[in-house]
């Protein structure tokens, strides 16, 4: 055994996945779709009044949110009427994807770091004491952006958590699935489609439960640092989705009636 040439081999692999400009491309436009999704109409909620007497409020436009977005993504693929990209373009630009999303949420992370403590959203804010606590817990409850069109500025902690980290693991099985049809000879592995069915209907019943996300512990108590959002921005994205990725690889081999089975 030679764990030292273990260990350099698991990070020489890890040095060489980079940002590809597919991917950083992909992920620029994946956020931008997202962003415009944000004007969606939707009632006016509220979290629960913080200590300060802070009250957030948040436009409920979720679902709505979650049928569009599939709906575009289905419509700009190749599957739809657009035809601007590949439907499975959510496998071809992953290990790009997440790298440049590992790069830029390190650095987001800085930012909030110093909006929290320089020019914060709301008085829920302030140092520990620590810097390096103040980077991995937050330094910002609720931080927001200004942004015209939307009165309560842009949420970065819903845009990260939700909008961007639920809908990219949600559509990702999808893309996988389609992959995985293209790879095999078009043979749909249903194990994978099940999988992806299910994944899609969970995220789906999350969208419909998104305020009450809204007013959990992950909003009302833990702050916006790197914890939390270099979570959602890296970890959901590369992690949640890795049993899907491997199935486009490693086929199931499952039978309709099986995968049913165990879907139902």
């Amino acid at each position: 055994s030679d764990p030292a040439g273990a260990i350099r081999s698991v990070l020489l692999a890890g040095l060489s996945v980079t940002p590809s400009p597919e991917a950083i491309q992909f992920v620029l436009g994946f956020w931008a779709v997202a962003f415009l999704l944000e004007f969606l109409p939707g009632k006016i909620e509220t979290g629960p009044e913080t200590l300060t007497g802070h009250v957030p409020k948040y436009k409920d436009n979720a679902v709505l949110h979650c049928l569009v977005y599939t709906a575009l993504f289905w419509a700009g693929s190749n599957l739809g009427p657009l035809g601007w990209y590949d439907f499975g373009i959510i496998y071809d630009t992953f290990t790009g994807s997440v790298a440049f999303l590992n790069l830029f949420g390190l650095i987001f992370c800085c930012f909030l770091t110093y909006k929290g403590l320089n020019f914060p959203s709301t008085e829920d804010c302030g140092s520990s004491g620590s810097l390096t606590k103040d980077y991995l817990w937050g330094t910002e409850l609720y931080p927001r952006l200004p942004c015209w069109g939307l009165p309560y500025g842009l949420d970065l902690k819903r845009f990260i958590n939700c909008r961007f980290s639920m809908t990219y693991w949600q559509l990702a099985g999808l893309s996988f699935c389609y992959r995985s049809y293209t790879l095999h000879g078009n043979t749909l592995d249903y194990g994978l489609l099940f999988s992806a069915l299910s994944q899609y209907l969970y995220l789906f019943k999350f969208f419909l439960w998104e305020m009450g996300y809204m007013r959990s512990i992950d909003i009302i108590v833990d702050r916006a640092g790197f914890e939390i959002q270099w979570g959602c921005l890296v970890w959901v994205p590369a992690v949640y989705t890795l049993h899907t990725r491997f199935l486009v690889q490693h086929p199931s081999g499952l039978s309709f009636v099986a995968a049913l089975a165990l879907f139902a």
